[in-house]
């Protein structure tokens, strides 16, 4: 039961820095290209959708991305 209980913490524990890890994620920000405004403006990275054009300036590279050009 002891150790039932220990492994029962432990992923209840990994579970919470997994969520944590993933919500600073999708919080934070990259410049998507407007189509209206004919601009780039910030947005959340749970907000990008597909299609959408990012710049991206030494930050994290999201996922499922297509490089079109890099220096």
């Amino acid at each position: 039961m002891v150790i039932l209980s220990i492994r029962f913490f432990e992923e209840i524990f990994d579970e919470i820095n997994r969520y944590k890890r993933d919500r600073k994620i999708n919080l934070e920000e990259y410049l998507v290209f407007d189509e209206k405004q004919g601009d780039f403006e910030q947005k959340k990275s749970q907000d990008i959708r597909e299609g959408d054009i990012i710049k991206i300036f030494n930050q994290r590279v999201p996922a499922d991305v297509i490089i079109l050009k890099s220096k």
